[in-house]
């Protein structure tokens, strides 16, 4: 007979697998809802951040929601600050899950005995609760929501990672909020260099904010910190001596301004809410602005407001200081606050170094060969240089060193705008976007515009190249990541010629040690809006741009006389540097006309030696001639007057007359073409002898009119190789007459377009076509 169990068994059993599921269901519940739980650690805008290269600061701003002095959470916490903070704060962080059971038991047993509140037995880990949902008021519900959510809190994130939290968002008083914040308002230092005196006053003061301000309530604040200093000592994180040094140190000062050393970098380069560790250098940034600003003054006395500088450690590209602009940042009446290093601005002659350079490159130019200094007309543009002088002809590196402007336009010319502004978009003028047609020609004299970071970056190229760095350009640095590398199209032989030729330059420059080390350039734009400084050696890179944010045009604003002393007294802050040493292995050594600086040919009497850019095919002497001459080089001859032993093969150099007629004035011993012996017929040469200086071909002449209401007369020049040459003047093919020894015509032309033709007794003929302009004309 079967037997079955008690049917009171089987309930029991059933009843206990019920009470198993549904334990299971509540575990299953509270654990699903223990991890749906919030995990938010404390949030909030946070402020703009610019530290140095070796973690000084250098300025910062306020977050913007709030007006709170609130950093970008720190990654690691100062060894001096966590162990003040644990030992007043929660000694048991690291042993607890968030919660401290015994002392939130200690705490209901004070508070009971007391009456009311004395303590909160709140963990680090509950005060980042606290902070994370923006400290709601003190209740026995928000401390068990606190508790519940401290747990969460330890199982989602690391023991470091909660007590950076803590530390990064803190109270520290007034709108003072975070460790680092608080170390630099209060300290003037950053949290791993606080004393111990100074990281327990940190400590301590997140409990009690409000005491750090002044009144008799600091002394409550100096109790507090100073039980704290003990209290380290006892557990052995102080030495007695230790001790006993941080318990006189006194309680900081009311917090000041924090720094503001380089507020436009701040602004151009860090991001907001971030917190960015630059290359500057807050010493040399420090003393940078310091120099630059004693010159305000001077400035001032120009009716310049503005001036920027940047400084650039050329092997590494590495900007060490950037000046955006002296005044204070919120004066926007004489535009301080705009960052000119970012600003685009004519260039003046500043591009000039590198049309040179890339013609040294090309083979298209040596540097001592003689480039035309002559007035010139081309097109509707008449260039000049800044003295109003010629030349005549100048070496090519005394061109770019004294920055004559008609040599580099009529080299601009010869070299062609279009394939120069090619190359220096490919070296970073990225903005150089329309037709060569809307610059013209004087592109290379400031038509052109870039910003002084645009500048100095080339300018360290050009001495990084010259330097003869075995590696590519990097591109400038100024934190974590470089800018693009544009290549400057330019080898290391043609670089070093350019920068050689620029320890040449003419202006006057201060009277200092090291000013025979430094190659520099400056520049003035047109209307004296713009003066320009920059200077280069191996190690360093100064750009100085000095002038008004809004544009307007000072009549004594030059680069020489206003952005050169500010040069040269921030070469003055570094260390001394050589000059720039020969890349051999770029350059070759080749024989030169003595004369001309030319490629010396075979009628080249005086020859020496010169460095040019390796495989560099450039051409022969031009100027160098072969002339029949008696034997004592004074007089020419030809076999109609002379016999042929009389006549003698002699090497002559010869610029073309219009060179000639400004050459011999600058070089009085030059000696050219000589006369004709007195028995000898001039005959038809090769070589022209008249050249004429004014008008122009195709020059509009301005007639002003007199006081008398008669128009004034135009004067018209010529010049002659032989002193005793007769020119006869003709105006639209009527004979007007003729001049000797010094060929000046004054004529008195009507309005209108007409033609002047001046012969000589040879024959040669030179026609210019002008036209003049009057009150009168233009009234009408």
């Amino acid at each position: 007979m079967a037997r079955h169990p008690p049917i009171g068994s089987s309930s029991i059993l059933l009843a206990r697998i019920s009470s198993i599921r549904l334990a299971v269901l509540i575990v299953a519940v509270l654990t699903i809802g223990f991890y749906l739980l919030p995990i938010r650690l404390p949030q909030g805008t946070y402020s703009r951040v610019l530290l140095d290269r070796d973690n000084k600061l250098l300025g910062a701003e306020v977050a913007h929601d709030d007006e709170q002095w609130r950093f970008p959470p720190i990654h690691h916490i100062a060894p001096k600050y966590k162990k003040s903070l644990l030992t007043f704060e929660d000694r048991w962080f690291y042993q607890h899950p968030g919660v401290n059971l015994s002392s939130i038991l200690r705490a209901f047993w004070s508070n009971l005995r007391a009456g009311k509140v004395v303590s909160g037995a709140s963990t680090i880990t509950m005060q980042v609760v606290r902070m994370a949902r923006k400290n709601p008021p003190r209740t026995l519900v928000e401390k068990m929501w606190e508790i519940l959510l401290a747990f969460r809190l330890e199982w989602a994130f690391s023991k470091d990672e909660l007590l950076i939290a803590y530390a990064s968002h803190a109270p520290f008083g007034g709108n003072t909020v975070g460790l680092q914040a608080a170390a630099w308002r209060y300290f003037k230092r950053s949290a791993s260099e606080l004393s111990w005196a100074e990281a327990a006053t940190l400590a301590v003061l997140p409990n009690s904010p409000s005491l750090i301000h002044p009144g008799r309530r600091r002394n409550k604040l100096k109790n507090k910190r100073d039980r704290l200093l003990r209290k380290l000592g006892q557990l052995g994180h102080l030495s007695p001596v230790a001790l006993k040094m941080a318990l006189i140190e006194p309680l900081p000062q009311p917090p000041g301004p924090l720094p503001q050393l380089s507020p436009h970098f701040l602004h151009s380069f860090v991001a907001p809410q971030t917190i960015l560790r630059s290359t500057l250098s807050h010493a040399l940034q420090t003393q940078a602005l310091q120099r630059i600003h004693t010159y305000k003054s001077q400035l001032s006395d120009l009716g310049v407001e503005n001036a920027a500088a940047l400084i650039i450690h050329v092997p590494t590209a590495e900007v060490v200081a950037y000046i955006g602009n002296i005044g204070e940042l919120n004066l926007q009446q004489n535009g301080s606050h705009i960052d000119m290093n970012r600003s685009h601005r004519s260039t003046g002659s500043l591009l000039k170094p590198f049309l040179y350079g890339r013609m040294l490159d090309s083979g298209e130019l040596l540097p001592s060969q003689l480039v035309p200094d002559v007035p010139v007309r081309m097109g509707g543009f008449r260039p000049e240089n800044f003295d109003r002088d010629y030349r005549g002809a100048v070496a090519a590196d005394k061109a770019l060193a004294w920055s004559l402007n008609i040599p580099a336009v009529i080299q601009l010319k010869r070299y062609g705008l279009g394939r120069l502004m090619n190359e220096l978009r490919t070296a970073g003028l990225t903005h150089l976007r329309k037709d060569p047609t809307h610059y013209g020609l004087s592109f290379i004299l400031g038509g052109a515009e870039a910003t002084p970071l645009e500048l100095a970056t080339l300018y360290t190229q050009l001495a990084f190249i010259a330097s003869g760095l075995d590696r590519p350009w990097p591109g400038l640095l100024f934190g974590t990541e470089r800018l693009p590398a544009y290549p400057l199209p330019i080898r290391a032989g043609a670089a070093y010629l350019t920068v050689k030729a620029l320890y040449g330059a003419r202006n006057s420059r201060p009277n200092e040690a090291h000013q025979n080390r430094i190659a520099w350039k400056t520049g003035t734009s047109f209307g004296f809006r713009d003066a320009w400084a920059i200077g280069v050696t191996p190690a360093y890179v100064v750009t100085v741009w000095t002038g008004n944010a809004d544009g307007e045009g000072r009549p004594n604003l030059t680069g020489t006389r206003a952005a050169t002393p500010i040069l040269f007294s921030l070469f003055a802050l570094l260390p001394p540097s050589h000059r720039f040493e020969p890349p051999l292995n770029d350059l070759d050594i080749i024989e030169v006309c003595g004369d001309s600086g030319f490629r010396a040919g075979p009628r080249c009497h005086h020859r020496r030696q010169q460095l040019v850019t390796r495989g560099s095919i450039s051409q022969l002497c031009p100027h160098c001639q072969i002339i029949p001459s008696t034997r004592d080089r004074q007089f020419r001859v030809h076999t109609q007057c002379a016999r042929l032993d009389e006549i003698y093969s002699n090497n002559f150099f010869v610029l073309p007359a219009r060179q000639e007629h400004f050459f011999v004035q600058k070089n009085p011993q030059y000696v050219g073409l000589p006369r004709w012996r007195a028995a000898c017929k001039p005959t038809h040469s090769e070589q022209k002898n008249l050249a004429v200086l004014f008008p122009q071909e195709h020059t509009q002449v301005y007639v002003p009119v007199d006081l008398n209401g008669q128009p004034s007369r135009v004067v018209c020049k010529a010049t002659h190789r032989d002193p005793q040459a007769r020119l006869f003047w003709y105006l639209d093919q009527i004979f007007l007459g003729e001049t000797k020894h010094f060929h000046e015509y004054e004529l008195a032309p009507t309005p209108g377009p007409h033609t002047l033709t001046v012969v000589d007794t040879l024959g040669e003929t030179e026609q210019r076509q002008f036209t003049i302009i009057s009150p009168h004309r233009e009234s009408r």
